[in-house]
């Protein structure tokens, strides 16, 4: 199931994507939000709901929203496979790269991102989102594929030079508007989590000047999502809206 927030003639909504249009969620329960009907255990319902109505409003006439609209933590995850050439010369790190986004550094899908005056070095990465769907602390990792609530895709946009200009390199990952979040919210079976890329489901190519350069595959990480469950939710509570982040650079 795919669920979406989004703008239709003034109005924001959130709903399930179903035949090329959107089920209004919104106009059918009592959540004011996507983060709040996750939050109140909806998911399940949401699913009958869309499986018994015909769309309300096309893909093609609405604007896009971030799938959770206002996000308290996003946690980036760097370094963290092994096709990254400094992982395989050092032979992976003894602590994982930890480092916040904050929701002003990205833009909804289909609206421009920004590169910054003061750089020419704006980069994508192609990046998986986590959306964490109720809260914890201290989680066993049996239990942390639990607490996820969805997938959706992220193209972080970092600034080269500015993530050298200072001992963070979190001032280069957070220029306004130099990223980008979504579409959708892929919510998962409890049963599955993202696996080996196939033709259907690659997870990284990168290409320079026609050639590719490298192919990150989701089952090369130096570290997997329950992981990092458990060290950041020993730091602090996970949230209902935290987005978790898996990243290859």
């Amino acid at each position: 199931m795919k669920l979406i927030s989004y703008r239709h003639q003034g109005r924001e909504a959130y709903g399930v994507v179903k035949d090329g249009g959107i089920v209004d969620m919104s106009a059918r329960m009592d959540h004011p939000s996507l983060k709040q009907a996750i939050a109140g255990l909806s998911i399940n319902e949401m699913e009958k709901l869309a499986a018994a109505a015909d769309p309300d409003v096309s893909l093609d006439a609405i604007e896009y929203m971030f799938p959770i609209t206002t996000p308290e933590k996003i946690f980036c995850i760097g370094r963290n496979y092994r096709a990254y050439h400094e992982v395989l010369e050092d032979g992976g790190p003894k602590w994982p790269s930890i480092f916040p986004r904050f929701a002003s550094g990205f833009a909804p899908h289909g609206e421009a991102i920004l590169r910054p005056s003061v750089s020419e070095q704006l980069d994508y990465e192609g990046e998986i989102g986590v959306i964490i769907g109720k809260p914890g602390r201290h989680i066993p990792e049996e239990n942390a594929l639990d607490y996820v609530a969805g997938y959706t895709i992220i193209n972080e946009g970092s600034v080269r030079d500015w993530q050298t200009k200072g001992t963070q390199n979190c001032p280069g990952k957070n220029f306004h508007r130099s990223g980008g979040i979504g579409p959708l919210d892929g919510h998962p079976r409890r049963d599955r989590r993202p696996g080996r890329a196939t033709d259907q489901n690659q997870c990284r190519w990168r290409f320079t000047s026609g050639r590719r350069q490298r192919h990150d595959d989701l089952q090369d990480p130096v570290r997997d999502f329950p992981y990092f469950a458990i060290h950041l939710a020993g730091a602090g509570r996970h949230d209902r809206d935290g987005i978790a982040r898996r990243q290859r650079h």
